[in-house]
């Protein structure tokens, strides 16, 4: 009898000790799978001239239908913050470069070349033509294409052709 109360406390022994393991690798699952949520919210996908585009913050606050965006320089200032549409350009001159307008500034504009992150942006099953193919009917400078940062941060970040980088992205969006 005493050897079968001992074979039972033994087999009580091995499921707490199992239990407790499994509970110690969910927890550590839970947590990294938060933290890599987190940190890939927290990155920003460098462009072909240097820029970054990133999440405006981490987490939104309210119930915005559309996630605030930044774009920020090479040294990481933020050049605007917004969830407005943005359009691309075909350059006037040269076909591998493109033209990203994010306003009516002059300011607010600039070149980039296009090969790699248009043939991401631009879905040519969809449009049935490539983004810096000619049309006779429209300029050079008609734009190719209308869509958000969200949208291209979104497409680039997948992408293992485009870098992303830590941009010090605040916790809440303002």
């Amino acid at each position: 009898m005493a050897r079968k109360a001992g074979s039972e406390r033994k087999r009580k022994g091995c499921l707490w000790v199992s239990l407790k393991y499994f509970g110690i690798f969910l927890f550590l699952y839970v947590i990294l799978n938060v933290w890599i949520r987190i940190d890939m919210r927290a990155k920003c996908v460098v462009l072909p001239n240097g820029y970054m585009i990133g999440r405006a913050g981490v987490f939104q606050q309210g119930d915005r239908p559309f996630t605030y965006t930044v774009l920020r320089d090479a040294r990481g200032k933020i050049l605007i913050t917004t969830d407005k549409m943005i359009q691309f350009h075909r350059h006037p001159t040269n076909s591998d470069l493109v033209i990203l307008e994010y306003g009516k500034k002059p300011e607010q504009r600039m070149e980039m070349p296009g090969h790699e992150m248009m043939t991401l942006i631009f879905d040519s099953k969809f449009f049935k033509r490539k983004w810096n193919e000619k049309k006779k009917e429209y300029p050079l400078d008609t734009a190719i294409i209308a869509t958000s940062f969200y949208t291209v941060f979104l497409e680039l970040r997948r992408s293992p052709k485009f870098k992303t980088v830590s941009c010090n992205t605040p916790w809440f969006a303002p």
